[in-house]
C-alpha cells in the first residue's frame, strides 16, 4: 500500500501525507494541516481512490485524512 501510496501522489503531497494504518479496508493517512487535507480529499475524490484500489487488489475501500500538527 505504502509503494502505492508513493507512486501515485505527487511528490510535495507524499512528503507531507503520510498512511498510518490500513485495517478493515480503511487507510487511515496522517497530514500536516487542513490544506493539505482538502488536497488529499480532493485527489481521493477524482480518482486516487480507484487507483490505490487497482493496486491493492480492491481491498481498500476507504481513505481517511487525519490532520495532526
Amino acid at each position: 500500500m505504502q509503494e502505492a501510496w508513493d507512486e501515485l501522489l505527487p511528490e510535495q503531497l507524499s512528503l507531507v501525507a503520510i498512511p498510518v494504518s490500513f485495517k478493515g479496508g480503511i487507510l487511515e493517512v496522517v497530514v500536516d494541516g487542513s490544506p493539505t487535507a482538502f488536497k488529499i480529499n480532493r485527489l481521493v475524490r477524482s480518482g486516487l481512490l480507484r487507483q490505490l484500489q487497482q493496486r491493492c487488489s480492491g481491498t481498500l475501500k476507504q481513505v481517511r485524512v487525519r490532520v495532526e500538527r
